[in-house]
């Protein structure tokens, strides 16, 4: 007798000379095949087909998961099938994840690869006063168990905490800079990188004149009463009425051949006619010299501008100036000038140490139609009028070119044409 290929009992009669004999075949027992146990998704999840075989094509079967992360796409059935299982997609942890699911009495164990975890962080350069300063950073991790470190590699940094699991915060501390020098610093936390620039403390003192005009000096042609100085509610104001006015401070500090000298400070106009002023970054002798021009339109008020420039030999003495370009105190008022400050920057950047920067908070200002070339023999042709020199200055004529060089001492070497 051939096996019933059924779950059910089977029956049939045969008849033998008039009787009847009645046969009763008792039903198969099924078994189920999967045609894997296993299955390994990656952390962004995914699917995978599995195979269930059947002995009867009639024999019931059901499938169930026991995570909420992985589902079965059919919950029951009927003989051999095929069965979707999906892994969620990420698992949001460092850890791997394992479920298991029940297809038909046999098991398919699901293990999900950790999750491999990525950080932000909510800024990744500070500047700290010179003071020093406390700031609050904010980690975010993508998932809660991430492991991270936090390092600094300078002894002025601090930090609250060096480690951590999850999104959090840290607090990083700057010492104060007691040095003329700034000073950079990194903090490595979780792979992600924190830049730290602190300047130094500045050459410059009294920049506010707080008490008055300590530590500046003035000078004036072609005497000192021809420039006409005040300090009016903690500013300095100042107008010239003869060929020269300047205000300046010598800080008394050495800056190497190369070194970043930056400058800021608030300059204003209270006139009523439009006025220029000359800023200067220099040794104290003047044997290297920048030099910034600022136009001042009449009734501006204070705005804070910068200078940025270097030593291209080494200062002994690092000073700054103030030079009045205009006479006059039309309408009773004056140049204005406050919270001047001088630092030595050798964190600023290579670009620092070739070039002088001047940064006008009113650029672009206002135009006007060109004049055209103000200038008389710009190709030195037959001879140097109407161009002049004046002070420490050797020069000559070379083939149309005019060249020229500074000589030691004072007073500073000059090239110029009266248009």
């Amino acid at each position: 007798m051939a096996t019933d290929l059924s779950q059910s009992s089977r029956s049939a009669t045969v008849t033998i000379g008039g009787q009847t004999v009645t046969v009763t075949q008792a039903g198969g027992i099924n078994s189920f095949s999967l045609g894997s146990s296993s299955w390994s998704p990656v952390a962004a999840g995914g699917g995978t087909n599995v195979a269930l075989t059947a002995t009867y094509g009639d024999a019931p079967w059901t499938a169930s998961s026991d995570a909420t992360w992985l589902t079965v796409g059919t919950g029951s059935g009927s003989g051999s099938a095929t069965i979707t299982l999906t892994a969620a997609a990420t698992n949001l942890s460092q850890a791997t994840r394992t479920a298991t699911v029940t297809i038909g009495g046999q098991t398919v164990v699901v293990t999900q690869a950790a999750g491999s975890a990525a950080f932000t962080l909510s800024s990744t350069t500070w500047a700290p006063s010179a003071d020093g300063a406390a700031t609050t950073l904010t980690l975010t991790a993508t998932y809660t168990d991430a492991p991270w470190t936090a390092v600094s590699d300078a002894a002025w940094l601090g930090l609250n905490r060096t480690l951590g699991t999850g999104s959090g915060n840290l607090t990083v501390t700057a010492a104060a800079n007691t040095g003329y020098s700034s000073r950079q610093g990194t903090v490595a936390i979780a792979g992600q990188t924190l830049t730290v620039t602190q300047p130094g403390v500045p050459l410059s003192t009294n920049g506010g004149f707080d008490t008055g005009v300590t530590g500046w000096k003035q000078y004036a042609l072609p005497a000192g009463g021809n420039m006409v100085s005040r300090v009016q509610d903690g500013v300095f104001e100042f107008y010239r009425t003869g060929t020269q006015a300047v205000v300046f401070q010598e800080t008394g500090v050495a800056v190497p051949a190369g070194g970043p000298v930056v400058a800021t400070f608030k300059i204003g106009n209270s006139t009523t006619v439009r006025k220029r002023i000359s800023i200067l970054l220099h040794n104290q002798d003047f044997a290297d010299l920048s030099v910034c021009t600022f136009t001042l339109e009449a009734g501006s008020p204070l705005a804070t501008y910068t200078m940025r420039t270097h030593a291209t030999q080494a200062w002994t003495n690092a000073t700054i100036s103030f030079y009045a370009a205009n006479t006059g105190n039309e309408g009773g008022g004056y140049y204005r000038l406050d919270d001047v400050q001088v630092t030595y920057e050798p964190t600023s950047g290579a670009e620092a140490s070739y070039q002088t920067r001047c940064e006008d908070p009113s650029w672009p200002g206002g135009g006007g139609e060109s004049s055209g070339n103000l200038i008389g023999n710009g190709t030195f042709t037959g001879g140097l009028a109407p161009w002049g020199t004046w002070g420490q200055i050797q020069s000559s004529r070379v083939d149309g070119e005019f060249r020229f060089f500074k000589l030691s001492g004072d007073p500073a070497g000059v090239v110029l044409q009266g248009t």
